[in-house]
């Protein structure tokens, strides 16, 4: 898992500009994204009652209730994106990730094959699980089959953020038919 600041992005409204910033959690997973994303959503959707999504379908409005209409999440490629409700759609565009006066806020959940068939990685953590004091060492990834998810929330620290990123993570370990870990 990798943080990073997400740099301003300037969007266009009308005539002026915003900026909207939030940080990059980058998740690397093998097998079927789309599919976790949905048992994702389905978890949330109980926290956040009035859940509203867009998951690029140009059938649909940009965003759809998730209460009330299940759009399908693209299982291996795709941009989707979260808010809790009508008003924190209006106030993403007006203030971007960071809602001021809340504790939570809008999210992104980008996701897309992985296009290197091997590339560099530093361990930061045991893989072997020891116990035993750890230094970081690099290794190369060999594999194919592997998506990148990049979860964009408001900040990298907030117990709201972590929650988001930790609920993906769960989804995404958790197989098809099996309970949440």
């Amino acid at each position: 898992m990798i943080r990073r600041e997400r740099s301003p992005a300037e969007v266009a409204t009308g005539t002026e500009f915003i900026v909207i910033t939030g940080v990059d959690t980058v998740l690397l997973t093998a097998g079927r994204v789309g599919p976790a994303i949905g048992r994702f959503l389905e978890h949330w959707g109980r926290v956040w009652p009035d859940m509203r999504i867009s998951a690029g379908d140009p059938a649909q409005p940009p965003f759809v209730a998730w209460r009330d209409t299940r759009p399908d999440i693209p299982e291996a490629c795709g941009e989707v994106l979260v808010v809790e409700d009508e008003r924190m759609l209006s106030d993403w565009d007006d203030h971007g990730y960071e809602i001021p006066g809340s504790t939570v806020g809008p999210f992104a959940l980008l996701y897309q094959p992985c296009p290197a068939p091997q590339f560099e990685a530093l361990v930061q953590r045991d893989p072997y699980d020891r116990g035993l004091p750890f230094d970081p060492y690099p290794v190369v990834v060999v594999a194919t089959d592997l998506s990148l998810i990049t979860i964009v929330t408001p900040d990298d620290d907030s117990e709201f953020s972590q929650s988001v990123v930790d609920g993906v993570i769960a989804a995404l370990a958790q197989r098809e038919g099996q309970p949440a870990p």
